[in-house]
C-alpha cells in the first residue's frame, strides 16, 4: 500500500485543507499528526515490501524512522489517544504481565549489590531471601515517609513517626535558630503507595 495520490497525507492539514497561499518568508511551524494519521502511516509504512521501498516512502511523506519507532511503540502500548475514531489499542493480558515483570527486575537492579548474574538457582534464591528481607525489614524508603514495609504492613508506623515528631519538637525548643523559627514535621504516612503505579485503564481491568 503506497499513499502516491496527488496529496499525501503528510500534507493533509487536520482541519482540512492544503493552502497555495502561504506566506513564502513566514517561518515554519512544527507538524502535528493526528492518531488517525499516524495509524495509516503505519499501516500504509508496513506494507511497503521492496528493497528500498520504505526509504521512498519516508521521503514522499516527509517523514523519518525515528517517527516511525516512535509511533509504533504508543501504538503497542496503547497511548495512542482515541486511536481508529472511538476505537483504543488495549494491552494485552500478557503484555501487562511482562511488563510488570520488566518493572519488578527493574526495581531489583538499581541495587547496587545486585550480581549481573547468579551461578545457579540455588545462589539466586539465596541472594533474594537475603535481600527481600532487608527491603522489607531494614531499608527505609522514601515513598512511605522513611519507614520500613513490615512497620507499614503491621501498624507500627503510627508510633514511630509519634516518636519521630516528638524528638523534632524538642530539638526545636532547644534551638529554634536551627531551624530558622519554622517547626519541622516528620513525614506523614501516605495513603496509597505505588513502586511501579498502573496506569488507571489497568487498575479498571484488574479490580
Amino acid at each position: 500500500m503506497t499513499l502516491t495520490n496527488s496529496t499525501t497525507l503528510a500534507t493533509r492539514a487536520h482541519d482540512g485543507g492544503v493552502h497555495d497561499d502561504t506566506d513564502p518568508a513566514a517561518p515554519p511551524t512544527r507538524r502535528s499528526y493526528s492518531p488517525e494519521y499516524k495509524l495509516a502511516i503505519l499501516t500504509a509504512y508496513d506494507e511497503e515490501t521492496e528493497p528500498g521501498a520504505k526509504g521512498a516512502f519516508l521521503r514522499r511523506e516527509g517523514l523519518y524512522s525515528s517517527q516511525i519507532t516512535e509511533w509504533r511503540k504508543a501504538r503497542e502500548a496503547g497511548s495512542l489517544a482515541a486511536l481508529g475514531g472511538n476505537q483504543r489499542t488495549r494491552r494485552s493480558a500478557e503484555r501487562r504481565e511482562v511488563d510488570r515483570l520488566k518493572q519488578k527486575n527493574e526495581t531489583l537492579k538499581y541495587c547496587p549489590a545486585f550480581p549481573e548474574r547468579f551461578g545457579s538457582i540455588k545462589d539466586a534464591r539465596a541472594f533474594c531471601a537475603e535481600f527481600f528481607d532487608h527491603y522489607n525489614h531494614v531499608h527505609r524508603h522514601s515513598g512511605i515517609a522513611l519507614h520500613t514495609p513490615a512497620s507499614v504492613h503491621f501498624g507500627t508506623a503510627t508510633e514511630i513517626r509519634e516518636q519521630r515528631q516528638a524528638t523534632l519538637s524538642a530539638a526545636y525548643e532547644a534551638n529554634p535558630l536551627r531551624f530558622r523559627h519554622r517547626p519541622p514535621a516528620a513525614p506523614e504516612i501516605p495513603n496509597v503507595a505505588w513502586i511501579n503505579q498502573p496506569v488507571r485503564e489497568e487498575v479498571a481491568q484488574n479490580p
